[in-house]
């Protein structure tokens, strides 16, 4: 009774997934391959207002570019071509020549080599938001709190307490090497976080497809997509989130594969800090939450070790609620002062239904602190108006279809398909400590253009890949290779909802990117066989979880002995 639960639960979620991410990601690779969303710069008084295009006088500058249809299927068609050189050449490194040990060592090296190289001649200083929650850990160390007291930011947004207090760690370890005089370490300490991410993608992997190709093509794709190690200089937690985030899921992974009573409880222990801590940085990391303990119930009944699942969903639960809340009294206990009610989270949802200066959906103030002000500082009382102004804007959008289509598309293009997500913006706009140099200066510079075309194309392939991914692990009834594209689907639903800005789109830019080796890989085997004219070869098997059904991994090996007893005979 127990499998075929089990059964009907797999099934029901590679169908879910796979529907609801073919539709999403099919939309964004069509709008992709068709135009460009840029986030420029408009220098005052350079802006237009048109019908035709509307382009305010501002730094965050939102704008629709329409491609060259025929030159991107010919880039995607050369990514392809150099996928196929290297699904090819992969064959040849085994594992003794080519150890997992040794490629994890060099994209974490790599990573961490040009992550500080960017790091150090971009030298970003923390502006505004990120400026006002690093002024709070700076205080915290010396035990003041007048960041925290004096002005309201922290009654409006209370979930940043859990990022100050991740920085106020660090820059406190830190003091014991020395005095503190930037904040560049603690962007050295985002990208050697992402590139431990990085080795979690490559070891979920390795236990869930057993394929070295993948695990080649997801280490070059990681280690030549820049938009992640970019976002490292700005220091606004989505990197720590991200990594914490990653390394919850592959215990995860590991929680459900192992066979024994000890590891599923050390690595569901590991899943539920992981997850809390990711979300305690950025709460946004709660979609990831949410993915665990589907997946959690997906195999909860598969035998009674999976109970482990169960505990551990529910600790991550009661961990992610808890541990923010932890850390915002316990400031407030320091502090000697509450910082009373926050802008409820249902504002958030009217925000992104309603229109800004650059996009759809894009931050405004109307819908969130001017609400919170004029509700008096209640969070009932905004929660209650901001519910109103959503079914409002529900009317809006029923009596006028067009305008609710043209709304949804151009908030979607906005975040998911301005391919930079911000990376650049960010480290062009704000303080320095001092003058760009080197890769920086260059990238900020002359050679920004060519650094967004080469992101745009490989975003584009990336899309692609990730379709074909989808298929294969359907065709494959491989529900844990479906993780990342479930973690995904959370994102892009989502932000569609509720606030869109580009930059949130880097975390799952990383899932995407790693989950998209398996398509390419796929895509590999159908086609490299057709090429050399040969007849296809099978495409890449995925290594069983280990809670399957043993009866089913002995099947094949009982068909083969019967066939040699008949030939005997």
């Amino acid at each position: 009774m127990s499998e075929k639960i089990t059964k009907v639960f797999n099934v029901t979620a590679r169908a879910v997934i796979a529907v609801f991410f073919t539709f999403l990601v099919g939309v964004l690779t069509m709008a992709a391959l068709t135009g460009t969303t840029g986030l420029e710069i408009i220098s005052e008084g350079c802006g237009v207002d048109t019908v035709v295009q509307r382009i305010r006088d501002k730094f965050e500058s939102v704008i629709y570019y329409n491609d060259d249809i025929l030159a991107n299927f010919i880039w995607l068609a050369a990514f392809m071509a150099i996928a196929l050189l290297i699904v090819k050449l992969s064959k040849k490194l085994d594992e003794k020549k080519f150890p997992l040990w040794l490629e994890i060592g060099l994209l974490c090296s790599w990573t961490v080599v040009w992550g500080f190289i960017w790091v150090h001649t971009s030298q970003l200083s923390p502006t505004e938001d990120s400026l006002t929650v690093l002024n709070a850990s700076l205080d915290a160390v010396k035990d003041k709190y007048t960041t925290m007291t004096d002005i309201r930011y922290f009654q409006y947004y209370r979930f940043q307490l859990g990022y100050v207090f991740f920085n106020e760690v660090l820059i406190r370890a830190a003091q014991v090497f020395g005095e503190v005089k930037t904040l560049l370490f603690l962007q050295d300490i985002s990208v050697v976080m992402l590139s431990s991410s990085y080795a979690a993608l490559l070891l979920s992997a390795n236990r869930i497809f057993k394929d070295r190709r993948i695990i080649h093509v997801m280490a070059v794709l990681l280690a030549i997509t820049m938009q992640p190690v970019l976002t490292c200089s700005f220091l606004y937690g989505l990197v720590p989130g991200l990594a914490f985030a990653i390394w919850a899921v592959y215990c995860e992974i590991v929680m459900i594969q192992s066979s024994t009573w000890k590891g599923k409880i050390i690595s569901g222990v590991l899943a539920a800090l992981f997850v809390s801590l990711s979300v305690m940085i950025k709460s946004n990391n709660l979609i990831v939450l949410v993915a665990m303990v589907i997946y959690a119930v997906i195999y909860m009944f598969s035998d009674k070790k999976q109970l482990v699942c169960v505990a551990a969903a529910i600790v991550s639960i009661i961990g992610c609620v808890a541990l923010p809340n932890i850390v915002a009294n316990s400031y407030e206990n320091r502090a000697g002062k509450e910082l009373g009610d926050s802008i409820p989270f249902v504002s958030w949802f009217a925000l992104g239904m309603n229109e800004a200066d650059n996009a759809p959906g894009w931050y405004n103030y109307g819908s969130t602190m001017s609400n919170f002000e004029n509700s008096n500082f209640d969070a009932d009382v905004a929660a209650e108006r901001s519910v109103e102004e959503i079914k409002g804007r529900l009317k809006v959008f029923k009596k006028s279809p067009q305008y609710r289509n043209d709304f949804f598309y151009k908030k979607y293009v906005s975040m998911w398909n301005e391919t930079s997500y911000e990376s650049i913006w960010n480290n062009q706009v704000r303080a320095q400590y001092k003058e760009k140099t080197g890769l920086a200066k260059w990238v900020c510079g002359k050679g920004e253009a060519r650094v967004k075309h080469f992101m745009d194309l490989l975003a584009q392939f990336v899309f692609v890949g990730t379709l074909a991914s989808v298929v294969y692990c359907v065709k494959k009834k491989n529900t844990l290779g479906l993780f990342p594209a479930l973690i995904t689907i959370g994102g892009m639903l989502y932000h569609l909802l509720a606030e869109a800005k580009s930059q949130y789109a880097v975390p799952y830019y990383v899932w995407m990117t790693a989950f998209a080796a398996v398509g390419i890989v796929f895509m590999a085997d159908k086609l490299l066989p057709i090429i050399q004219g040969k007849k296809a070869e099978p495409a890449v098997e995925s290594a069983p979880a280990e809670n399957e059904s043993r009866e089913e991994k002995k099947a094949p090996v009982k068909s083969v002995k019967s066939k040699r007893m008949k030939r005997k005979k």
